[in-house]
C-alpha cells in the first residue's frame, strides 16, 4: 500500500515531539516507493493563528527545502499542522493545493469540502480489526471516501501515533474488506476529476 506523508522542512532530521523527524535522504526513498510526498508548513506552523502573509512564506519555504531532497517535487495536497485552519489561512492554502486534509473525524461523501477533508485518526493503543470496520461501514454506505493518518508508529506512540499491532491490524481489515487504497493525491485528482497541481 502507498500513504502520503507531510513533511516540515525545518523539523528535517531535528528531535520533535515524536521522536527524531525525516532525514533528507528519505524523501527520495518515499519517492522511490511509489508514495506521495505531501505539504506541510516549514516550521509546522498552527495555520489558525497565523497570517496570510506568514503562510504563503512557510509554504513558499518547505517547497523549497522539500526540492533540495527532490528537485523534481510536486507538492499537490497539504495537511494542516494540528489540523488547525482559519477561514482566511484555508482560503489561502487551498488555492495552491489539489486538497487540504484535516482531523475532523468523518467520511468524505458527496460534499467533501477539498480544502478541509475529513480524516480519521489510528488510535494510540493496540487495537485489533474491530475499531475499523464501523469506519469501512460508514464509507461503504455513502460511497464515501475514508482517509486514515497518524503521526508515528511505535511501541509507544504518542497521542497522534499508533503501535505497529494496530497498523498492521488496520491494514489487514482494509484488505479484507476489499477498499482500494490511494494516495490523498491519487484520490483527490480522481474526484475531482483534476490532475494534480504543483505548489
Amino acid at each position: 500500500m502507498r500513504g502520503s506523508f507531510y513533511l516540515a522542512g525545518g523539523l528535517s532530521g531535528q528531535p520533535w515531539e515524536n521522536g527524531p523527524q525525516y532525514e533528507p535522504g528519505d524523501v527520495a526513498t518515499l519517492l522511490a516507493a511509489g508514495h506521495e510526498v505531501g505539504c506541510h508548513t516549514y516550521s509546522h506552523l498552527d495555520c489558525a493563528t497565523a497570517s496570510r502573509n506568514r503562510i504563503s512564506l512557510e509554504l513558499d519555504r518547505n517547497r523549497n527545502a522539500l526540492r533540495e531532497c527532490a528537485p523534481n517535487l510536486s507538492l499537490a495536497t497539504f495537511a494542516y499542522p494540528y489540523g488547525s485552519v482559519s477561514l482566511s489561512a484555508k482560503r489561502t492554502i487551498q488555492q495552491r493545493f489539489l486538497a487540504c486534509r484535516g482531523v475532523e473525524a468523518g467520511v468524505n461523501a458527496s460534499a467533501a469540502d477539498l480544502g478541509l477533508l475529513k480524516a480519521v485518526g489510528l488510535p494510540s493503543n493496540d487495537q485489533g480489526r474491530d475499531w475499523i470496520a464501523p469506519w469501512l461501514d460508514r464509507a461503504a454506505a455513502c460511497k464515501g471516501w475514508l482517509i486514515l493518518y497518524g503521526h508515528d508508529v511505535s511501541d509507544s506512540p504518542t497521542s497522534f501515533g499508533c503501535t505497529p499491532y494496530t497498523l498492521s491490524e488496520t491494514i489487514a481489515a482494509v484488505r479484507a474488506a476489499g477498499v482500494e487504497v490511494m494516495t490523498l493525491r491519487d484520490a483527490a485528482a480522481q474526484v475531482s476529476g483534476q490532475a494534480a497541481i504543483a505548489a
